[in-house]
């Protein structure tokens, strides 16, 4: 196995920790390891939170030895591990990345970087690239850089970040607090919300990630996924009163927003009569949403989803 201190192009700095949260994703969990592993920065803490699974995983992480921190909890979800490898985390910046996603050799070198070069910066994001489950390249590439001042509303009309896309310090999670554990879904938009509304995140156009999709997949519920968006926007911005023209403009844009994504969700789903409902529900609140382009291309047939 290679070690990072053997490779003398490493850069040196603060200590990072990654937190690899798993369930029974033992097939998967080495690749994200190793692609910690090859990082060209150091040091790094590697922390694994095992979710209670009842497959291999502890004998996948075990063959890395002391490398890798394996930490085992009685399933609580995946908030609940990311939880307990942050409040165990020693580095000062924490990168989570989920159990079958992977770093770019030069993530965690060129985000340290670029945030320590923004002391009034708490959190950085970049591009990553969707692969398959095979870690072949897909066509769909996310990369943008939205103005810090504007991050919070565009987030809270349609999440663009992965958790392994960004990097936060840890003081900055100490001050918005834990990831909601009472969320089964978008858990991890909430916190992207929670910290961009209170604290200055920044981005990284670059593509230092890899996002994997998976056939079977949390995702692929769109009731699920619709229940826990509109949780997390009604206890940001509010729920929708019986007049939503009542509303400020950025929270009927955020309502509307959401139920326009689950539409999209529903629609890939062969749900037809539940997308018409929320269609409806859009129009409802934000009438004027009728009028934006990406409206209708968004529902058009074969639209990949947002990876909130």
């Amino acid at each position: 196995m290679r070690s990072r201190a053997s490779e003398p192009s490493a850069s040196r700095g603060q200590l990072a920790t990654v937190v690899i949260p798993t369930y029974n994703h033992g097939q998967w969990v080495s690749g994200a390891i190793e692609s910690v592993l090859a990082q060209d920065y150091e040091p790094i803490e590697i922390i694994v939170v095992d979710d209670g699974s009842s497959d291999g995983t502890r004998q996948v992480v075990e063959r890395f030895g002391e490398a890798v921190r394996y930490v085992w909890q009685e399933n609580r979800g995946l908030s609940a591990a990311r939880n307990t490898g942050i409040q165990l985390a020693a580095g000062e910046y924490i990168g989570v990345l989920d159990a079958d996603d992977f770093y770019e050799s030069n993530f965690m070198s060129v985000l340290v970087s670029r945030l320590n070069a923004r002391p009034d910066a708490e959190a950085i994001y970049c591009g990553y690239r969707f692969v398959d489950a095979q870690n072949r390249p897909l066509p769909q590439v996310e990369s943008r850089d939205v103005a810090p001042a504007a991050l919070f509303q565009t987030l809270a009309e349609g999440n663009f970040l992965v958790p392994e896309a960004i990097l936060v310090r840890r003081r900055c999670y100490a001050a918005v607090g834990p990831f909601d554990e009472s969320l089964r879904a978008i858990e991890d938009m909430d916190m992207w919300l929670r910290i961009s509304r209170d604290h200055t995140v920044i981005g990284c156009s670059e593509i230092l990630t890899r996002h994997r999709v998976l056939p079977v997949s949390m995702s692929t519920d769109p009731e699920r996924q619709c229940v826990n968006r509109l949780k997390v926007i009604t206890k940001l911005f509010g729920a929708v009163p019986d007049d939503p023209a009542t509303m400020p403009e950025a929270s009927r844009r955020a309502h509307a927003r959401a139920r326009l994504t689950a539409t999209v969700e529903h629609l890939q789903c062969s749900r037809e009569a539940r997308a018409r409902e929320l269609f409806v529900e859009m129009v409802r609140i934000c009438p004027t949403l009728l009028l934006e382009l990406d409206t209708f291309y968004g529902t058009e047939p074969g639209t990949v989803c947002r990876p909130d």
